[in-house]
């Protein structure tokens, strides 16, 4: 049984006229006809009576006419659905997050926008290390990432949006020689012992410190939760290197600008090239609502 035949049912069943139903499925007579009688024998039961004067439903036409109704109506829900996650505007989109994406706002802007632009679209958030997130999108194991980009060498087959940028800024405890300085030249730390944020790929967690000091340190400790970081160079073990949305006060620390450098810590939308398409619609759409939103709280 083919939906084909069933629309033929309905049109029949609707009109209980052979040539008024052909006509409205733009098909010739017999065609219909001959699919009815096909139907009826498949079903192994009679769904019209016909004479020359009438066409009339049987009972068992009857019936079949109201579970063919819900049938038709349920293959026009599925293709819309279909449609609709081609289009990205239902299902579920999983988004890599890191922390500086959650302590930078971004996050919530992003999902904000995501609301506005796919209101039926689900967005699975999900922790992840920034080194880790380029091969998970590639791998489809994410549909996209929000992340810290520093000094990560993106692979090929990504797609990127900058969200935002922060100034790299150092950490220093509050009783070191240079807190008393306005901002601190990279030379000057050279034999400082750094805390850096570890994770699978980067286990120093000296990307960024190495990016923004324009060298590797010599020495360093690594915290597998950023939010360490400044707690242990409060405590004296060391000095660190972080985006400026993460100076927050820390009793025993003090936050400086890095002289003479200008890099910045971005965070980054990444998708794949080829990946879902659905993902890649909405994430389009999300971007458009974004950049529509920026444009209006600066007129």
């Amino acid at each position: 049984m083919e939906l084909r035949q069933l629309r033929y049912f309905m049109a029949l069943a609707d009109t209980l006229h052979f040539g008024l139903a052909a006509e409205r499925l733009n098909i010739v007579q017999p065609a219909l006809s001959m699919q009815i009688k096909k139907l009826e024998e498949e079903l192994g039961a009679a769904l019209f009576v016909r004479s020359k004067r009438k066409v009339v439903l049987t009972h068992s036409g009857e019936l079949f006419r109201e579970e063919a109704r819900r049938c038709l109506a349920h293959a026009e829900q599925a293709r819309a659905i279909a449609r609709a996650a081609q289009q990205g505007t239902v299902g579920q989109l999983r988004l890599g997050v890191s922390s500086g994406a959650v302590q930078s706002g971004v996050l919530r802007s992003v999902l904000r926008s995501f609301r506005s632009s796919s209101p039926q679209l689900l967005v699975e958030p999900e922790e992840i290390h920034p080194a880790r997130a380029p091969d998970a999108v590639l791998r489809a194991d994410l549909d996209a990432a929000l992340v810290t980009v520093a000094s990560l060498v993106l692979p090929r087959g990504l797609e990127t949006r900058r969200m935002i940028a922060h100034a790299a800024m150092v950490v220093i405890p509050e009783d070191h020689p240079l807190a008393e300085q306005p901002d601190i030249a990279p030379e000057a730390l050279r034999h400082e012992t750094f805390v850096g944020f570890a994770g699978p790929d980067d286990p120093s967690g000296l990307s960024l410190t190495a990016g923004a000091l324009g060298y590797v340190p010599a020495s360093h400790r690594a915290v597998s939760n950023p939010s360490m970081t400044v707690g242990f160079v409060a405590a004296g073990l060391g000095v660190a290197i972080i985006p400026d949305v993460m100076a927050r006060p820390e009793p025993g620390a003090v936050f400086r600008r890095l002289r003479g450098t200008r890099f910045e810590v971005d965070i980054t939308l990444l998708w794949a090239s080829d990946g879902n398409p659905g993902a890649k619609a909405s994430i389009a759409r999300m971007l458009a609502d974004t950049a529509d939103g920026q444009r209006d709280s600066s007129s």
